[in-house]
């Protein structure tokens, strides 16, 4: 299965999946379902009566947040300048799953440059995992970017706890910074 934008042709991703065949033979009859309402397009339309018709329109505005950044490009390259100027050596963005996946393809032209940090994307919440990137980056240069839609989702939240801990015994408290008590 592929997703795509229909006016641009873009192939974002590719995926595959295996399913139990009953499990198989119902998505195979919602997809059929699916094309033959034409919702593919009434989808990026972002046409509400695809659901309750009530305020899912507010939420559909990911839609063409592709279009919508790039034309910010620019603001993008002036942080990664600024961010590099100012000494961070590291950005990490403390996130799960769909968040820090987009932003890791936005990140990803500036990876591995010389002159911009070195970028970690968190998802693992696995303590021996988050101890193993706590020893590669120097929590003093290093840039952290906590992302969440709700602001209340608990991994993100966790690691934000515990790398402002560990950075505030390192650097102690800076102009400017937040407090978690």
């Amino acid at each position: 299965m592929g997703f795509a934008h229909p006016q641009k042709g873009l192939s974002l991703v590719t995926l595959s999946a295996s399913l139990p065949a009953d499990l198989a033979q119902a998505v195979a009859a919602a997809r059929q379902s699916w094309g033959a309402a034409g919702a593919t397009a009434r989808l990026w339309k972002q046409d509400a009566s695809l659901w309750t018709n009530s305020n899912e329109s507010q939420w559909l505005g990911w839609l063409t947040i592709v279009e919508h950044q790039l034309t910010g490009v620019s603001r993008f390259k002036a942080l990664a300048a600024e961010i590099a100027e100012d000494g961070f050596t590291h950005f990490v963005l403390l996130g799960m799953a769909d968040q820090a996946y987009a932003l890791k393809c936005l990140a990803s032209p500036l990876e591995n440059r010389p002159t911009h940090p070195n970028c970690w994307f968190w998802i693992p919440t696995d303590p021996a995992q988050i101890r193993a990137l706590r020893a590669k980056i120097d929590l003093a240069r290093t840039l952290f970017c906590v992302s969440s839609k709700s602001g209340t989702t608990i991994e993100p939240n966790i690691y934000l706890q515990y790398f402002h801990e560990e950075t505030r015994e390192i650097a102690g408290d800076c102009p400017g910074s937040i407090s978690l008590r």
